[in-house]
């Protein structure tokens, strides 16, 4: 609503109403490449998608965690699924990062592309490597321990793990009931938490 669109600008918060192409890194794209925005000044820089639910765990200790990480790109999982990359549903950029020309050059020659399977080939699976190839370090809250999609496959290590953003939709439902149980339970404790604190 325009309300809660006026309180979030008199925040400080710029809303970008984009044409829905290029999924998520074309978004992120648009909003980087701002003249306005002035992105180098940031000392921080997250990007997080809509595919992550949460959050189940404390945020607070999460960012805090990633924050003592020696890189400049932390994301929240790091899959060894075909090629060892970063999920591209949470990204963490340090400022060495955000002010360094492979981040420039990265988001300027972004083209958007139409295919959800073409974003992940060629946008998530390429992103870790392009910059650790331009010498910066990529590390991650969790890190897969095999070829298998931690998301999917071990969704119990990611809570054990205290991760507060799960992609629920990636994990099997039958097999994970108490699991989802779990974090039903989290998910009204931390609601719950937060309007205590408000």
């Amino acid at each position: 609503s325009l309300t809660v669109e006026n309180k979030l600008k008199n925040k400080g918060i710029i809303i970008l109403n984009v044409e829905n192409i290029g999924y998520d890194f074309y978004a992120w794209k648009t909003a980087i490449t701002l003249p306005d925005l002035h992105i180098e000044k940031f000392d921080r820089l997250v990007l997080l998608n809509s595919s992550a639910h949460g959050p189940f765990f404390s945020v607070k200790n999460f960012l805090n965690t990633i924050e003592q990480k020696d890189a400049d790109i932390i994301g929240a999982i790091i899959s060894l699924e075909k090629v060892r990359h970063i999920q591209s549903y949470f990204f963490y950029f340090k400022k060495s990062a955000i002010t360094s020309d492979a981040f420039r050059a990265y988001w300027l020659n972004l083209v958007p592309l139409r295919g959800w399977e073409d974003n992940i080939k060629n946008h998530e699976m390429k992103i870790t490597s392009y910059f650790t190839e331009h010498h910066l370090k990529v590390d991650a809250y969790f890190i897969g321990i095999d070829d298998l999609n931690p998301s999917f496959f071990y969704p119990n290590l990611l809570y054990r793990a205290k991760l507060p953003f799960i992609k629920i939709a990636k994990i099997p439902k039958k097999k994970n009931l108490v699991l989802f149980l779990k974090l039903a339970f989290r998910y009204v404790l931390m609601w719950f938490n937060l309007k205590i604190i408000r």
